[in-house]
């Protein structure tokens, strides 16, 4: 989804994606474990986009579930 698209000539998007997985024969004290990611980019220069990446991995420990990740992309089209 491109965020204020006439302002910014399209330059800034959110992407993400949502994963619910269902533990069936649960073992675990939960009986679904949940699997997330927001991103954040700019196109800097044609292809070259700055992005921001916001985690959520619920497999793995606790104090480890929550990340951010800051970097480039260059996206090729063909």
């Amino acid at each position: 989804m491109m965020l204020l698209p006439s302002l910014l000539d399209n330059r800034l998007y959110v992407r993400g994606f949502y994963d619910q997985n269902f533990i069936m024969g649960n073992t675990i004290d939960r009986n679904f474990i949940v699997v997330a990611d927001t991103q954040f980019g700019l196109r800097l220069y044609k292809g070259l986009h700055a992005v921001t990446e916001l985690r959520y991995n619920g497999f793995l420990a606790e104090q480890d579930r929550f990340g951010i990740a800051l970097g480039l992309e260059y996206k090729i089209n063909f």
